[in-house]
């Protein structure tokens, strides 16, 4: 079953803290069409998230469902921006680590 993208942020929220992310400081935005605009910065894996369309190094712009086909490892978020999906603006590799941290590829997905 598809989360919301309020689901998902609340998840992120709930973590807290993630030890992948423990040499990490990012902030990245996402600007998510009929949902707004959400920041999550990243402090050497302490995660925050709130509603905000201030500046990141990495933004994220898409579609509530696009962004949930990612988390849920249904879409690859690099074949999707190929594709004009999912627009990305500044650094490239923060928006890489995203996708590996919560893309889990289910069985017979494609992307």
């Amino acid at each position: 079953m598809a989360r919301s993208v309020q689901q998902i942020l609340e998840d992120v929220k709930g973590r807290g803290f993630d030890a992948r992310l423990q040499h990490i400081k990012a902030s990245y935005r996402f600007d998510i069409e009929g949902a707004g605009a959400y920041r999550i910065e990243v402090d050497h894996g302490r995660l925050t998230v709130r509603e905000d369309a201030g500046p990141a190094e990495c933004v994220i712009a898409c579609s509530a469902q696009e962004l949930v086909r990612i988390v849920e490892g249904a879409q690859n978020m690099l074949t999707a921006f190929m594709q004009g999906r999912v627009r990305i603006e500044g650094d490239l590799a923060l928006a890489k680590l995203f996708h590996g941290l919560h893309a889990r590829p289910q069985e017979g997905a494609r992307a």
